[in-house]
């Protein structure tokens, strides 16, 4: 697929998302400016959001689920209702996510450029993602952000302890495999 056939069928898709109310609001005007620009287009993007996330460590992230999620401001009473009548066994998170932008470039250059402007303008976290058949791929990240659980947690910090270095043991295990690699 050529590139000005992929951008049309993604600049169509987008728009569509956008009349169905399905694009974040708050960042419409940043993928207007980018989608502005003939060698790129925009992909998937969030402005940020606050997050109340299930996740079992057992599980991983991919079995995890929105509880709840917001991508304005909350109020208080609105996040205590949601709070108290969560249920569930599997540790409720509190999140405050980053945006997050993907972006398709029409080349390398394109996606240097992009890349730079997004690094001269305080983003740091992203690059390239991949690079195929007549587009690259870019994501872009904020720094942001937090995350601590609110419940059901009935244990002690010893307990937290066990889950911190649950998510530590985690994070060694990627880099064991990626050290299999040969680079």
């Amino acid at each position: 697929m050529s590139w000005q056939s992929y951008r049309s069928s993604r600049l169509a898709a987008y728009e569509k998302a956008l009349g169905e109310g399905k694009v974040d609001g708050r960042i419409v005007n940043l993928l207007e400016g980018i989608n502005r620009n003939p060698g790129l287009v925009s992909l998937s993007s969030c402005s940020g959001r606050i997050d109340l996330l299930v996740y079992d460590i057992a599980r991983g992230k991919r079995e995890s689920s929105h509880y709840a999620k917001w991508h304005e401001p909350v109020d208080k009473e609105e996040l205590e209702l949601k709070l108290t009548s969560y249920t569930g066994k599997p540790m409720l998170w509190f999140k405050c996510e980053p945006f997050i932008l993907h972006v398709a470039a029409r080349d390398v250059a394109a996606a240097d450029a992009f890349v730079k402007k997004m690094r001269a303008n305080g983003v740091r976290r992203g690059g390239i993602q991949a690079i195929g058949k007549g587009r690259v791929a870019i994501e872009a990240q904020g720094t942001s952000g937090m995350a601590f659980p609110v419940g059901p947690f009935t244990g002690e910090w010893n307990d937290m302890l066990d889950f911190a270095n649950a998510i530590l043991e985690r994070n060694l295990e990627q880099v064991r495999r990626l050290e299999k690699v040969e680079w």
